[in-house]
């Protein structure tokens, strides 16, 4: 929690930084994709961190700066294993459960923008990693229910598209009670 007397954004201005420093990491993740083991050694962890930012600009460049990791990731794995402990691919997965403990939190808040944010970087972890959510579905099951009750919910029909193709049937969506049984 914030404390009473913090500078509010208007008085500070570090939402600046993190927002450029955001931007700055994903032309790092970008341009030097031999890097991207150490980016989930030493950047990806704090990058799930700050998943809760509270300037929702800030917020959003920094979803996109993961998404730009996991589609590098994507990039540079296609079609090799997860076996080698130093492979970006290896990592990302190590990372997963904090990655659904995150974007949860991301779920139950208000703004539609962050919303639409989480089940972005949930949509591109499950094409890199199309087993990933597996296990952890069913914690996400409240927050997608939630953004079910929004109109026009586009990201969500497009991310739950993507669980099938991913999972092959929709066998977890019944398991959850996303899907009443037939």
């Amino acid at each position: 929690s914030e404390s009473a007397n913090e500078y509010t954004d208007d008085e500070d201005a570090s939402w600046k930084v993190r927002r450029a420093s955001a931007k700055c990491l994903s032309a790092i993740i970008v341009s030097r994709p031999q890097m991207l083991s150490k980016m989930y050694q030493e950047a990806c962890p704090k990058l799930i961190d700050r998943f809760r930012e509270r300037e929702e600009n800030v917020k959003m460049d920094i979803f996109n700066t993961f998404i730009e990791l996991l589609r590098q990731t994507g990039n540079v794995t296609k079609g090799q294993g997860d076996i080698d402990e130093s492979s970006p691919r290896w990592l990302l997965k190590q990372e997963v459960p904090k990655v659904v403990k995150s974007i949860n939190r991301q779920l139950r808040e208000k703004s539609i923008k962050t919303k639409v944010g989480a089940f972005s970087v949930l949509k591109e972890l499950v094409v890199v990693l199309p087993d990933c959510l597996a296990d952890h579905f069913g914690s996400l099951v409240p927050g997608i229910e939630k953004a079910l009750n929004v109109s026009g919910f586009y990201f969500l029909c497009s991310f739950l598209c993507r669980i099938y193709v991913c999972f092959n049937s929709l066998s977890i969506l019944y398991r959850t009670n996303l899907l009443p049984p037939t």
